[in-house]
């Protein structure tokens, strides 16, 4: 849970992960007591979060609300990688085909 916390794994990992979170409440209850942990005991002028949206949970003591949020930015983050990852397939098909009609072309050129 720290590692996904830290934004450590990997996509697949975090993918694996984010969909056991979602479907299991006993490990959901459990990364929710990680952040009552990480963040409720702790003075709120020094909790140093990023994301204005987490801050204002964290400051409301909304730790469901918490997790909820990084369960959504982590399913978002996948989202972006597999459309990113299927845009780079693509890429690669495409300049793939670029060269075998580039040699095919050559070779039909010295005949």
């Amino acid at each position: 849970m720290v590692p996904f916390n830290r934004r450590e794994l990997s996509v697949e990992q975090e993918e694996v992960f984010t969909e056991h979170i979602e479907q299991c409440p006993d490990c959901r209850e459990e990364l929710e007591i990680c952040y009552i942990i990480e963040y409720g005991l702790e003075d709120a002028e020094d909790v140093a979060v990023d994301d204005a949206e987490a801050a204002a949970l964290i400051e409301q003591f909304d730790f469901k609300g918490l997790v909820e949020l990084k369960i959504n930015e982590s399913n978002r983050r996948i989202d972006v990688y597999k459309i990113y990852s299927k845009v780079m397939m693509t890429f690669v098909f495409v300049a793939d085909i670029f060269v075998i009609l580039s040699i095919i072309w050559w070779i039909m050129s010295q005949l």
